[in-house]
């Protein structure tokens, strides 16, 4: 147990990051290393290396840590010799296996290797037996969620609306028949123009989209949808920062968990890209205090001599800012609440005047 004191928890804590940190780290100085040796110690020039290089500092991984396991691998470290080779052999049911194994002792990796395929059912053959059947086309990395179903790879706000998307259309039609509204989902779709014509809507023009490297890509197809009525309900891709790693394909800050640097975090669509739905930003920071939690135990975050929330408390009085605190949205909370409609949970306030005098701010 870590103890009853803030102490003994905190040291707790800070072992236990300590462990998981010191494991990964040492799998990508394996990573650095091997990248370094087969490709050379530039990042420009190794694709490999700079993949494994923005691995480590997305984990906060120090550079002089980085550094040492790229002149390792280019010899100039003059400290372990890593070594990469496949093993072959067959699984249960007789599946061709081929193993990529990176080890700094080949003679203690061999016999964890055949141990593990004779526990499983399989064998371990001689090289050349199954590798004519394998091509190199790339790496996927799977989930083990995806053992528990296509949803469970789902983030939880996704799965919610996907488990309510299934639920309507497993309605029989024959309930249907009698309801005075029909509501349609329309999918791979994007909306590219508002039509309509003396100051009134008439319509929504709609192009076809597919996934292109895992986004939505315009097919030139168009097609109009009758409205009178838009509501506006979309996601924002995120915009780059400077100095900020940041990945183009997706729209989103390169991040593990939402920890992009030592003290740089992100959330929301920042994290994840322009996904997910309202309800996934809620256990979204929840995740990321926790990461900040971490790095605190662990000793992570660099010093600061900011004032924190002293500093933030003066400067909004000097500016004469009214701060609505979480006490003032609790009020507004109630204030909705009391204005909802029957079988409404609530009426939820549309101007800001409205909302600031429901806090007693005006």
């Amino acid at each position: 147990m870590a103890g009853h004191s803030h102490s003994s928890n905190i040291k707790f804590r800070k072992d236990r990051v300590d462990q998981k940190r010191a494991k990964a780290f040492a799998k990508l100085s394996r990573m650095i290393t091997v990248a370094a040796k087969q490709g050379g110690g530039l990042v420009e020039g190794n694709p490999r290396l700079r993949l494994a290089v923005d691995k480590a500092r997305v984990l906060s991984m120090s550079k002089d840590a980085i550094e040492r396991a790229i002149k390792k691998g280019t010899g100039e470290g003059g400290v372990g010799d890593y070594e990469e080779f496949t093993y072959e052999g067959y699984g249960p049911g007789g599946v061709a296996v081929m193993l990529e194994i990176l080890t700094d002792k080949r003679s203690r990796t061999a016999p964890d290797v055949r141990r593990m395929f004779d526990d499983h059912g399989g064998n371990l053959a001689a090289n050349g037996a199954v590798s004519w059947m394998f091509e190199r086309r790339g790496v996927f990395a799977v989930d083990p969620a995806w053992t528990r179903g296509e949803d469970a790879l789902l983030e939880p706000g996704q799965r919610k609306s996907v488990t309510h998307l299934r639920g309507f259309a497993a309605i029989p039609e024959a309930h249907r028949e009698d309801k005075a509204i029909d509501i349609t989902f329309d999918f791979f779709a994007a909306p590219k123009a508002i039509l309509g014509s003396d100051g009134k809507v008439t319509g929504v023009e709609v192009e076809r989209t597919r996934l292109d490297d895992g986004r939505a890509v315009g097919t030139g197809d168009t097609y109009v949808v009758p409205a009178d009525l838009v509501v506006i309900c979309i996601g924002y891709q995120t915009s780059p920062i400077e100095g900020v790693p940041f990945e183009e394909s997706a729209g989103r800050f390169a991040n593990n968990e939402g920890r992009i640097l030592p003290g740089l975090y992100c959330v929301g669509w920042a994290r994840r890209g322009p996904s997910g739905t309202i309800g996934t930003n809620k256990p979204d920071g929840f995740a990321i205090v926790e990461r900040i939690v971490e790095d605190i135990a662990a000793g992570a975050l660099p010093g600061s001599s900011r004032e924190g929330r002293a500093g933030f408390d003066a400067l909004a009085e000097a500016r004469g800012l009214k701060v609505v605190t979480f006490r003032d949205w609790k009020k507004i909370e109630e204030a909705e609440n009391s204005r909802a409609r029957e079988d409404a949970p609530r009426e939820k306030f549309v101007r800001v005047a409205e909302m600031i005098g429901a806090a007693g701010k005006d």
